[in-house]
């Protein structure tokens, strides 16, 4: 395959950006720490557990996990459509699905970004799935998608939602 030497020249470049910038970062870990001890933080190390501990928390609970995802039609809001679908699934697979659509044009919300929409219908999704499937499995360890915060914020339950 023939590739352009300035295409080549570039991603070299690029590559070695990125490495200067980010192989530095984990040496600041120590940095950060001390920064949010000083603000009252409190970091746990948490232990790594073998298969065998794992499995008596578990005590034959089910191991299970969420996650969404929204795509949009071409074009700038309100002019396009945004699907989302947000699934819960244990290791077994028992599955539990949530979808919906949003078109700003149709849906317009007072003072609502699009992106407050998009942000809130996903995280009620993957909320709503997690929830169904804890309802009817028996659920020892759900995984979340992302800090737990961001489904305080996102999914609040307000009278314009």
């Amino acid at each position: 395959m023939d590739i352009n030497e300035n295409l080549i020249a570039k991603l070299k470049q690029s590559n070695e950006i990125l490495r200067e910038t980010y192989t530095n970062s984990h040496r600041h870990k120590d940095t950060i720490r001390q920064k949010t001890t000083i603000t009252a933080t409190v970091i746990r190390q948490m232990q790594s557990w073998n298969p065998d501990q794992i499995k008596h928390f578990l005590s034959g609970r089910k191991v299970a996990g969420t996650d969404g995802s929204v795509n949009q039609t071409n074009g700038e809001p309100p002019h396009v459509l945004y699907f989302f679908q947000a699934l819960a699934k244990t290791t077994d697979g028992i599955e539990k699905w949530e979808s919906d659509i949003y078109v700003p044009l149709i849906e317009e919300r007072d003072e609502e970004t699009p992106a407050k929409r998009r942000s809130y219908i996903l995280a009620k999704l993957e909320l709503e799935s997690a929830k169904k499937l804890m309802e009817e499995e028996d659920i020892g360890i759900m995984l979340m998608d992302g800090a737990l915060y961001h489904y305080r914020i996102d999914a609040l339950k307000s009278g314009k939602r």
